[in-house]
């Protein structure tokens, strides 16, 4: 492979989302589906009963007139079972493979263990997939794809993208013959495709289409005053040598373009302007002057004008006022963004001495183009994040604060700044000082006002963060996971913890969606240390209509603070510190956010609805890989309520059940409760479901609470599956003054005993193998909790939700955080140590020193 296809392949595509995804994430289109619907009203796919041939890397010899027909539409299956982002990982890797040959996936389709998505007509790329045997690397695990062949027919008025692309380039053609086809992946005829210009076939098929849809406008000379193709991830050129007609300018800003020798096929275009801002060519040293031997009428390069066969500087080097003869005249900074080359001489300094003696009247216009640089002095006592922290939180949550170049040193730090003047005046206002309250130290800051001019190609932190929110945009979804740390955002500093940085972010978002007529219903904030809910406030005022928000790896630790979102059918906040509120209480945490978002209907990804069922009741913190089997086990606990014989099938014919109880009130049980840890008698174990359905006879009748329960699958394997669950039940009695209330913990470990269809999978057949159930009484404090629901109307458990969790909670939430911290134990735990020793975290550490000494602990209990 050449150079320049190598270099080509190399890029990654960031195309749009653009998938349909089912409600829980199981559903498989040709399962549950007799049509494959689009989005602007083409005629659907039909999917075909009969007649579908199958391939994988069992069989991957392929049928090659099926392949190649333009008659069938095919489908491609990634089996990733979550292991990894498919669309993001898998897909580029299937577009280097197929290298060259057109490639346009349609109705691409996300699920929990596969995506999938169609094609027609691109029988040569899906040959190269077989010519890999089906199978693709992605990130060192090896990753099998499915080709059905003929899966439906293609018929007339289905999708075509010639037709696409000639209503968009029709559609972007203006008075002044210019052509804006920027983002084309984003138009919303598009909407149903990954139409992605990395893939030379997709530019040479826009190529044509654009040639034939100029010879209709002009039928003599074809004049075009600009292509604008800037923002669509191009990396090849080639396609552009097949195109005839006149042209007076490029517009290739923010693609992927790589190497010089590109610029050859745009030789007979006669061009005289080139913008290539944001490409990859551009780091290349004189990369002006050698394009221009590619394309001797060039005249401009961005900025860079041509003059006497010699490039003039217009914004690549700093012009300084005087040279500097101080030690620091030059400063360079990451190869990707231009470096600031000199300094002025004669700035104003100014630091934390002689603050008051400083006239604000020579403070710099806002509208000037100048760095501003600014140096930390730390004496090595704080690190950049620590700094960078409370300059956020301490200063500018005021105003909008983006520092640029930041650079570490041994007793000071420095970074510069442009523009953003407020955040300077705040800084002076505090007298050039800051405290760190965590470390107990105090740093001390100095500007130097106009030290150099800003030129074009530098860091321009508005820019930039508008190309990367333009990124991250796809249809009517914004993708803002782990923002700060994207590639493009380098030598720059952001944060969405800040209350004035996350709203700058996001109306800076709202006002690109309204240019370009887009509606967000969906929002990833994933991984964005975000710990204020009230942040997020913004959205319910300028996103109204969202319906999915993505909180998950957070710092959020209130829900009580942000405003009501009417439309959100889906939220997920797992693994922020406001989960562990609700631990104890799985009710507690969905009615909280029924009361915020009335049209709740998931969160973290399980569905809930306006019913008592079961489904609800799901343990918050249970992974998604085990929800199913574990929502069809539950009813486990119906059959134990009402008719113990029908959980005679439940059981393995060899199964075991042991009790330990601490209850008063159920003492009758006294004499089967044996000590786990302790030696074993083998009277007090029950063997087959004989015996064990027998003792569950000599139980009063009981009725679970499926509010409080909560449950947990720390194994699951080839043959075994582990299920844990904790809870309230009551005996005897309807009410709460005549019942008897218990807490209950029931292990189960189920074998798997064959393939037939069975209680716990459709699929697969389960038995319990061993069950060991734990019985005690209430506190005071946990009798308030349980069955709620049973005495209280409907309409007052919003009331009650508020004041549901006693204050005492807080505190003890508290000590579980840092007994966690201490000991890396699981919450459970670190709740079951410190109630033990009654909330003294001293007492529960010699608790857990001695369970160590006894080997009382395994690996299992602790978060590793």
């Amino acid at each position: 492979m050449n150079k320049r296809k190598q270099q080509r392949l190399g890029n990654l595509i960031s195309s749009p989302r653009s998938y349909d995804q089912d409600s829980e994430g199981f559903a498989f289109e040709d399962n549950n589906s007799d049509q494959i619907h689009f989005s602007n009203g083409e005629v659907s796919i039909t999917i075909n009963k009969a007649g579908v041939k199958s391939y994988s890397y069992r069989n991957p010899e392929v049928d090659e007139q099926l392949l190649f027909s333009p008659l069938y539409w095919h489908k491609v299956i990634i089996s990733h079972k979550r292991h990894f982002n498919c669309l993001e990982v898998a897909l580029p890797q299937i577009f280097r493979i197929v290298e060259d040959e057109f490639f346009a996936p349609v109705k691409y389709i996300s699920s929990l263990h596969e995506d999938y998505f169609f094609v027609h007509n691109q029988g040569k790329a899906l040959k190269k997939l077989f010519d890999q045997k089906l199978q693709i690397n992605v990130k060192g695990e090896t990753v099998d794809l499915v080709v059905r062949l003929c899966i439906g027919n293609f018929s007339e008025g289905m999708l075509t993208l010639n037709d696409k692309l000639s209503n968009i380039i029709q559609n972007s053609i203006d008075s002044d013959h210019n052509i804006n086809l920027s983002r084309i992946h984003c138009r919303q005829e598009l909407k149903d495709v990954i139409f992605s210009l990395t893939n030379e076939g997709c530019l040479a098929m826009l190529c044509e289409q654009l040639r034939q849809e100029l010879k209709k406008k002009e039928h003599s000379v074809i004049k075009v005053s600009t292509l604008n193709l800037s923002e669509n991830e191009i990396s090849s050129l080639e396609p552009f040598s097949r195109l005839f007609f006149h042209l007076d300018a490029f517009d290739f800003q923010f693609n992927k373009i790589s190497l010089i020798d590109e610029f050859q096929y745009l030789n007979h275009f006669k061009i005289t302007q080139l913008n290539l801002l944001n490409n990859p060519v551009t780091q290349i040293p004189q990369f002006q002057m050698k394009i221009k031997t590619q394309i001797p009428t060039l005249k401009m390069i961005d900025s860079f004008q041509f003059e006497s066969n010699s490039v003039q500087a217009i914004g690549s080097h700093i012009k300084t006022e005087s040279q500097s003869s101080s030690s620091h005249n030059i400063l360079c900074f990451d190869n990707r963004s231009d470096e600031i080359r000199s300094f002025k001489q004669n700035v104003n300094i100014i630091n934390f001495k002689d603050i008051n003696d400083y006239v604000k009247s020579i403070f710099p216009k806002e509208d000037n183009k100048l760095w501003n640089k600014i140096i930390v002095f730390h004496n090595g006592k704080v690190d950049k994040e620590t700094i960078l922290n409370a300059m956020n939180k301490q200063f500018f949550n005021l105003t909008t604060f983006y520092p640029c170049y930041y650079k570490r040193g041994e007793k000071a730090d420095n970074f510069f700044l442009y523009k953003n003047y407020s955040a300077l005046k705040i800084l002076m206002e505090n007298d050039l000082k800051m405290e760190i309250q965590e470390i107990n130290e105090t740093v001390k800051f100095e500007v130097h006002l106009g030290c150099a001019d800003y030129v074009d190609g530098q860091v321009n932190w508005s820019k930039k963060i508008n190309y990367v929110i333009k990124k991250r945009i796809r249809g009517s979804e914004m993708h803002f996971d782990n923002f700060s740390a994207d590639s493009d955002l380098i030598d720059l500093e952001v944060t969405l913890t800040t209350s004035v940085g996350f709203s700058h972010i996001l109306n800076t978002t709202k006002q690109i969606c309204n240019k370009m007529c887009l509606e967000i219903e969906s929002l990833n904030l994933q991984n964005n240390k975000i710990f204020r809910f009230n942040a997020l406030n913004f959205i319910a005022t300028s996103y109204s209509n969202l319906k999915i928000l993505d909180l998950r790896n957070n710092n959020i630790e209130s829900i009580e603070e942000i405003f009501e979102l009417p439309n959100l059918t889906k939220i997920y906040l797992d693994s922020n510190p406001v989960c562990i509120q609700y631990y104890d209480n799985p009710f507690k945490y969905v009615t909280d956010l029924q009361r915020l978002f009335p049209n709740l209907e998931s969160i973290d990804e399980k569905q809930i609805d306006s019913s008592t069922s079961i489904v609800n009741m799901q343990n918050f913190l249970i992974t998604s890989k085990v929800y199913s089997l574990t929502e069809q086990f539950l009813n486990f606990f119906e059959y134990f309520d009402s008719y113990h014989e029908a959980l005679r099938e439940f059981y393995h014919k060899d199964s075991i059940f042991t009790i330990s109880n601490e209850s008063q009130v159920l003492n009758q049980f006294n004499d089967l409760s044996r000590n786990i840890i302790g030696a074993t008698n083998i009277n007090k174990v029950l063997l087959g479901p004989d015996y064990i359905i027998n003792f569950f006879e000599t139980f009063p009748p009981t009725t679970h609470d499926y509010t409080t329960m909560s449950i947990d699958v720390p194994l699951v394997n080839e043959r075994n599956v582990l299920i844990t669950t904790r809870g309230f039940f009551k005996t005897t009695g309807t009410s709460i003054k005549d019942s008897n209330f218990h807490g209950f913990t029931r292990s189960f470990l189920l074998s798997k005993r064959g393939s037939k269809s069975g209680t716990v999978d459709p699929s697969i057949k389960y038995r319990i193998m061993n069950e060991m159930l734990h019985i005690r009484d209430l506190s005071d404090e946990e009798k308030k909790i349980p069955f709620k629901k049973l005495v209280v109307s409907e309409s007052e458990v919003n009331t009650l939700c508020k004041d549901l969790l006693p204050s005492a909670f807080q505190k003890e939430e508290a000590h579980i955080l840092v007994f966690r911290k201490i000991t890396h134990l699981k919450i459970n735990i670190c709740k079951r140590l410190l109630e033990d020793a009654k909330w003294d975290i001293k007492t529960a550490l010699t608790y857990f020193d001695e369970f160590l000494k006894r080997n009382l602990l395994n690996l299992n209990d602790f978060d590793l």
